[in-house]
């Protein structure tokens, strides 16, 4: 099942196309990333994914839901231009922190941080 899809997704700004038709699909444990210089739509891509913009046409699914839904909305989490990290806490710390401001019961128990030392 797709925990993303977006269909036809577009974007404008006064006469420029800042995202145009971009279909996308990402399964459940896929890790995606966008690469492209500065003005080509990364940040209004991700934007429209999480309902931060409102797309000129074209559809946003999460997890089978429409991202204007609001259990779609409380499964989205993004930090855009700049990570939101507290440098003077670890990962695990910034991640309890902000589990605890979504609501999360017990987040010290439900925060697990792994290691990976794979190729990048």
């Amino acid at each position: 099942m797709a925990v993303i899809q977006t269909a036809g997704l577009s974007k404008r700004y006064q006469d420029k196309w800042a995202v145009d038709h971009l279909n996308l699909r990402v399964e459940q444990g896929d890790i995606y990333g966008f690469i492209g210089s500065n003005g080509e739509g990364k940040s209004t891509a991700l934007k429209l994914v999480c309902g931060l913009a409102s797309p000129a046409q074209g559809k946003v699914r999460i997890s089978d839901c429409p991202v204007q839904d609001t259990v779609a909305r409380r499964r989205v989490g993004v930090l855009i231009e700049q990570a939101g990290l507290y440098p003077d806490l670890s990962g695990r710390k910034n991640l309890i922190l902000y589990a605890g401001l979504l609501g999360l019961d017990s987040p010290e128990r439900q925060v697990t941080v792994g290691c990976w030392a794979g190729p990048l």
